[in-house]
């Protein structure tokens, strides 16, 4: 009991201590100058602003530091997800930098499933279809938007983005400081970063065009090639659980090639012949 009073006050300290510092906007290096390297940078010197010193502290502490995520180029991940209806689904993912991923849904061993971006097209390819679709809309903003490797703070100098610190709260009994990501995309992403380990604990994804939110929570952190990795992430929608998956396996460069996000082909047997011209 004791022991709650106490992580209660801290963060109650924590709360009245930064809030005090919202809105502040991730600047440029001193010299103001933004060269290509610089903005092709994952984790560049941020500076010595208190949102620079955060942004410094998750790169090192909460993605393993440049040299384990320069190192990991390639990943494939396997668990099982659970929906709120109570199924049950394997899931296999497959992701290369910068912005390829790969998702494969199985039902009891049956692929039923391939959702995949290739990093121009974003499809799907339903198990007993003849072709792959590609997906629209939406769905497509949102496949493309989280088919990033890594977190939207990284590259924190990109063009079209912009990084701000907007306030350090106390979130499910953790203290957390939140950033927000604007993207050119039309997203606004909210970090919320467990300030005992740098790790992310929430992010919010606002699409900013169809007003929908997605929240996603991370816990059960392991670490892989000296790189955080979450075990269990859970999926909300507009504040209600809708999924929870649970990873059991990650490997790092495996040999996942580009050719491996691209669209399949038709298949020309599911094909109807062709139409002859009559004598």
């Amino acid at each position: 009991m004791h022991s709650d009073r106490s992580n209660c006050l801290l963060a109650a300290l924590l709360f009245m201590t930064f809030t005090a510092w919202g809105g502040e906007v991730l600047q440029p290096p001193e010299d103001g100058i933004l060269t290509d390297a610089v903005r092709s940078r994952a984790m560049p010197d941020t500076g010595d602003s208190r949102i620079g010193r955060i942004l410094a502290r998750y790169y090192n502490k909460g993605l393993g530091g440049p040299e384990a995520w320069e190192s990991i180029i390639s990943m494939r991940s396997r668990g099982v997800i659970q929906l709120e209806a109570g199924e049950s689904l394997e899931i296999e993912a497959l992701q290369r930098k910068p912005d390829r991923m790969k998702v494969v849904i199985r039902q009891d061993g049956r692929e039923s499933l391939i959702l995949a971006h290739d990093g121009q097209t974003a499809w799907r390819l339903v198990a007993g279809d003849a072709r792959a679709t590609s997906l629209e809309g939406t769905e497509a903003r949102r496949f493309i938007h989280s088919s990033g490797f890594g977190s939207h703070l990284l590259y924190p100098y990109a063009r079209g983005k912009k990084i701000e610190y907007i306030e350090t709260i106390p979130v499910a009994q953790k203290v957390c400081h939140k950033l927000r990501v604007h993207l050119e995309t039309g997203y606004q992403v909210d970090y919320y970063i467990d300030v005992s380990d740098y790790h992310e604990f929430m992010v919010d994804n606002l699409d900013l065009q169809s007003g929908m939110v997605n929240t996603v929570r991370y816990g059960d952190y392991t670490v892989v090639s000296g790189m955080p990795m979450a075990m269990r992430v859970e999926n909300l929608e507009d504040g209600k659980l809708v999924s929870v998956l649970e990873l059991d396996d990650f490997q790092v460069n495996i040999g996942i090639m580009p050719w491996m996000f691209e669209m399949p082909a038709p298949d020309p047997a599911s094909q109807p012949p062709a139409a002859t011209a009559a004598p």
